[in-house]
């Protein structure tokens, strides 16, 4: 673990943060979509992985312009957020049951990446890296068009199953 010694050190640690979150969420979407179900839920889980695998291309571009290896810790606030996506899911025994729980801890680690993007974009504007914000926001607004997208199919159709 290297010491924070300035704020731009502390922009490249949380990057490092939320690109290895990526990797973990893009593992974890893969065994949740083997517990789904729903079509709808399945294709929603296929396209967030798409997106997952852009926005890591786009982070792996971000660490080119700065110059800077993209090596670090697995995100521990992501693994807890996995671990409970994938105990919820094993532990509900109705399938529509199990894919409201999958859509809405899909849902939690949506917020979480909302909020990493949206401070990184911050602090990048803060630095005067705006190539770099612009990466970044591509990616937070990507993020927040996929809880809108999981809001409506929750509201829609997901919940409507899972409580009958």
């Amino acid at each position: 673990m290297r010491h924070i010694k300035n704020f731009e050190d502390l922009f490249v640690e949380q990057l490092k943060e939320q690109f290895h979150g990526e990797r973990q969420q893009h593992g974890a979407l893969m065994t949740l979509r083997e517990k789904a179900t729903d079509t709808s839920l399945l294709q929603a889980i296929d396209h967030h992985i798409g997106q997952v695998k852009r926005q890591m291309k786009s982070m792996e571009r971000v660490f080119e312009l700065l110059n800077r290896n993209l090596h670090g810790e697995e995100n521990v606030g992501v693994k807890g957020l996995i671990q409970e996506a994938i105990e919820l899911a094993e532990r509900c025994t109705n399938d529509a049951v199990r894919d409201a729980g999958i859509l809405s801890s899909i849902q939690q680690l949506n917020h979480h990446n909302i909020a990493s993007f949206g401070t990184l974009c911050t602090y990048a504007k803060e630095l005067g890296l705006e190539e770099i914000k612009l990466l970044l926001g591509g990616s937070l607004e990507e993020q927040k068009s996929i809880d809108q997208d999981l809001s409506s199919l929750a509201i829609d159709s997901i919940n409507l199953m899972a409580m009958k």
